[in-house]
C-alpha cells in the first residue's frame, strides 16, 4: 500500500494535476480552425470550439464550468474520434473519469469553477490515496502520449492547431 502523504503534499500534487488536466484537455484540442476536413470528428472539434476556448482560459466565457462539464465535452469528442486516435481518447477519459471519481469519493465538490480541495484533509486514507493514485494515471506517460497523439492526429487530418488561438498574444 503506498502512503498517502502529509494534507498538504496531497493538495498540492491534486492541483497539479487539476492544472494538468486542464492543460491536456487544452493542449489536446484547441481553437484555430482551418476547415480541411468535414468528417463527423473534424466537425465535432469545431462545434465544441467555444467549450475548449474556455476549458484551456483562452476564452472570458465560462462555457465550461466544472470538470463534470469539461469531461463531457471530451468524451463527446471521443465518441466522434477515428479509429486512429480512439484508444488515446479513450486512455484519457478513462483517467479523467477516474480522478472525477476518486475526488467525488473522497468528497471533494467538483461542481463550479473553482474547485475546494480541503475535504482531502478529512478523507479516509484510503479514499486520499485512490485520488493520488487517479492523478498519478492522469500525469503518466502513456496519458502524455495519448494527447500527443490526439493534437496530432487533429493537426494533420482536422487542420487544427491544438492549443492555439486565433488572436495574437497579449504583449
Amino acid at each position: 500500500m503506498r502512503a498517502t502523504g502529509s494534507p498538504a503534499r496531497r493538495r498540492w500534487v491534486i492541483g497539479a494535476v487539476l492544472v494538468l488536466v486542464l492543460g491536456l484537455a487544452g493542449a489536446g484540442i484547441a481553437v484555430w480552425l482551418d476547415g480541411r476536413d468535414d468528417d463527423p470528428y473534424c466537425e465535432a472539434v469545431r462545434a465544441s470550439n467555444d467549450e475548449i476556448a474556455a476549458l484551456v482560459g483562452e476564452s472570458e466565457g465560462s462555457a465550461v464550468e466544472t470538470l463534470s462539464d469539461s469531461l463531457g465535452v471530451l468524451e463527446g469528442l471521443a465518441a466522434e474520434a477515428p479509429a486512429e486516435v480512439a484508444a488515446d481518447w479513450n486512455t484519457l477519459i478513462l483517467r479523467l473519469r477516474g480522478l472525477r471519481d476518486a475526488l467525488e469519493a473522497a468528497g471533494v465538490d467538483l461542481e463550479g469553477d473553482d474547485v475546494d480541495l480541503s475535504a482531502l484533509e478529512d478523507a479516509d486514507p484510503a479514499a486520499s490515496a485512490a485520488v493520488t493514485t487517479a492523478a498519478e494515471e492522469l500525469a503518466s506517460t502513456r496519458a502524455a502520449r495519448a494527447s500527443a497523439a490526439i493534437e496530432d492526429h487533429a493537426r494533420q487530418s482536422c487542420g487544427v492547431g491544438l492549443g492555439a488561438t486565433d488572436e495574437e498574444p497579449e504583449q
